[in-house]
């Protein structure tokens, strides 16, 4: 003889647990993220022309490669560097070094000038591109 088995219906699982789960975990990370205010967002910069590089470096110091000093569309000798080389003042002098030129040289130099009373001596560089 055989019985019958009734078999039991499942039980309906509530999706309500899981959803205020997912409510409450929001507004965690809504609460204890905190968002960066990105200040220089409102900020526009000042923008440089090229014509506006050269006129400020027309009256920069040039050395290049062989170490060799222009200042002014003159060449000038090492050792009169001090007499000849002054800026207006409260302007920094700026040096445009030939980027194959040596450290040492160019340690050299601007310990020669700060000797000579020049306070403010500016490199001017170049940034480079990125690569990507």
């Amino acid at each position: 003889m055989r019985l019958r088995t009734t078999r039991k219906k499942s039980a309906f699982e509530s999706t309500i647990p899981l959803i205020n789960i997912v409510f409450l975990m929001l507004i965690f990370f809504m609460v204890a993220g905190t968002i960066d205010s990105d200040v220089a967002r409102d900020i526009d910069p000042p923008q440089v022309s090229a014509e506006d590089e050269r006129d400020r470096i027309a009256n920069a110091l040039v050395v290049d490669e062989a170490g060799v000093f222009h200042y002014q569309d003159q060449v000038i000798e090492e050792a009169a560097l001090p007499e000849t080389v002054r800026p207006e003042e409260g302007e920094p002098l700026l040096i445009v070094a030939d980027r194959n030129l040596k450290g040492a040289q160019l340690t050299a130099i601007l310990k020669k000038l700060q000797a000579s009373g020049i306070e403010q001596i500016e490199i001017v560089t170049v940034r480079a591109a990125n690569e990507g």
